[in-house]
């Protein structure tokens, strides 16, 4: 989809939830079809992902976050929250003593379960799940409007699309292998995000259209149909730098090094990020 159709759509998302923040309960629907009742602006937040955290400091609903997970590590300040352990292994009994009155999870790591037990509890649990820089701007929108910051939000997702800037114009693009793990080796298809941010970096990606949206890969089959870049997240902060299989570095293709943290997120900085892999490929 064309970047400019994106922004229409964008607009229209953005609209529809650029309304005053009642302060009384409301009933919503989160981005994965579930019905819940909230109290807007939500005053008491535990964050279950970074890639939330980051969007909520980042609209100015950082003093209203009261817990993270332990991988909760930027901006500044948010490492110092009170944790309510790993994305995967939260603590239930530890988040409901931070007396929450919105949860916000993703769809991508967090338990689904604990929907329910939370649900339970009477505490408002909202799943975000952006599976393309448009549905991240609706969640970066809908975030506005759940913390009573829906200026705020509207200004990051401006301030995006002037980083992204215009998608690059080419009958065909170049394409990049994307190596997410090495053992084995571990590649993302179509249905991500992170297909959509090569897309609006101007690239094609090399493992779309595979069924699973994060394949195992054989390096045989790179052999035999190698692809024009490859590209590596470095410097994770919760996890190494993937050491290349020989089969992959003797097929001596360039190499597009990102801000691991910044490309695994989706969050503000993946503007970021494809600003950078178009300076790096010079597109």
């Amino acid at each position: 989809m064309e970047l400019s159709l994106r922004i229409f759509l964008m607009g229209l998302l953005v609209a529809g939830c650029s309304k005053p923040a009642p302060q009384t309960g409301e009933t919503i629907t989160d981005e994965v079809g579930r019905t819940l009742q909230v109290t807007i602006p939500a005053k008491r937040i535990v964050s279950m992902a970074p890639s939330i955290t980051e969007i909520l400091f980042a609209i100015g609903a950082g003093k209203q976050v009261v817990g993270v997970t332990d991988f909760c590590n930027f901006p500044a300040g948010a490492d110092s929250l009170p944790t309510i352990g790993g994305l995967t292994t939260p603590s239930a009994e530890q988040l409901l003593l931070l007396t929450p009155d919105l949860v916000v999870a993703t769809a991508d790591g967090n338990p689904r379960q604990l929907a329910d037990r939370l649900g339970n509890a009477g505490v408002p649990f909202y799943t975000t799940h952006p599976v393309s820089i448009v549905s991240l701007y609706d969640g970066i929108s809908r975030l506005g409007y759940l913390t009573g910051h829906v200026r705020e939000a509207d200004s990051l997702i401006a301030s995006m699309i002037s980083i992204i800037g215009k998608q690059p114009d080419r009958v065909q693009p170049p394409t990049a292998f994307v190596v997410i793990g090495t053992d084995p080796l571990m590649s993302v298809s179509s249905g991500s995000y992170l297909d959509d941010v090569l897309m609006l970096s101007g690239l094609k990606n090399h493992s779309a259209g595979l069924a699973v949206r994060y394949p195992v890969i054989n390096p045989e089959s790179l052999i035999l149909n190698p692809p024009d870049y490859i590209l590596i997240p470095t410097g994770s902060t919760t996890m190494p730098d993937p050491h290349l299989p020989e089969s992959i570095l003797q097929l001596n293709r360039p190499v597009i090094r990102v801000d691991a943290d910044s490309f695994y997120r989706p969050g503000p900085r993946l503007a970021t990020v494809i600003a950078d892999i178009r300076r790096q490929v010079r597109l």
